[in-house]
């Protein structure tokens, strides 16, 4: 079996997750609740580089699936360029989903159960649903985001449950703050 990068850091020490789950160490959860967004950044942005490895992704891979450029990453990971909140989501939850990812997402506290009360939208939007969906086929169905709706919208209706809980929110590639997606925080629905 190839042994990729096992060492991740955590309170500035490189610890080497192979070697302590091999021997049996309880490999517990910081408590990253109390950490500041900057913070868990930095604590990923450590890390990045031995996640992709272990998940044998490579940077454009990585780049293409939470909408960003090569570059990008490339300039995160050599820490030129500071990661965004919502990069930041994006990398968790992919290597959240990732199985070989998962244990060390785990033990550095920044798989999606520990970041739950890191997680929280402007103005306190609650998002209680259990997946996205819109009428027509789409691969997108992650929240990168949410913003306000442009002005013509405010009073926007859910044309699926009649709910006027609606906001902007950044789902597909090519929504922005100017341009957002439509989504109902009810029900989940969202349009272009």
């Amino acid at each position: 079996m190839k042994r990729l990068c096992a060492y991740v850091v955590r309170n500035s020490k490189a610890i080497d997750v192979f070697q302590a789950m091999k021997g049996g160490a309880k490999l517990n959860n910081p408590d990253t609740a109390s950490f500041s967004r900057e913070q868990l950044i930095e604590l990923l942005t450590e890390n990045l580089v031995t996640l992709r490895a272990k998940s044998e992704m490579k940077q454009s891979e990585l780049a293409e699936r939470i909408g960003i450029g090569r570059q990008t990453l490339l300039s995160i990971e050599n820490r030129k360029s500071k990661m965004r909140w919502d990069t930041f989501l994006a990398i968790c939850m992919i290597f959240t989903d990732h199985p070989d990812t998962l244990p060390y997402m785990r033990f550095l506290g920044l798989d999606l159960t520990s970041l739950k009360s890191n997680i929280s939208v402007k103005g306190g939007i609650s998002l209680k649903f259990d997946k996205l969906w819109t009428d027509y086929e789409s691969e997108y169905n992650t929240v990168r985001s949410v913003c306000a709706l442009p002005l013509g919208l405010k009073d926007s209706v859910c044309p699926k449950c009649g709910s006027k809980a609606m906001t902007g929110a950044l789902i597909t590639s090519t929504a922005d703050e100017s341009d957002p997606n439509i989504l109902c925080k009810e029900c989940g629905y969202w349009r272009d």
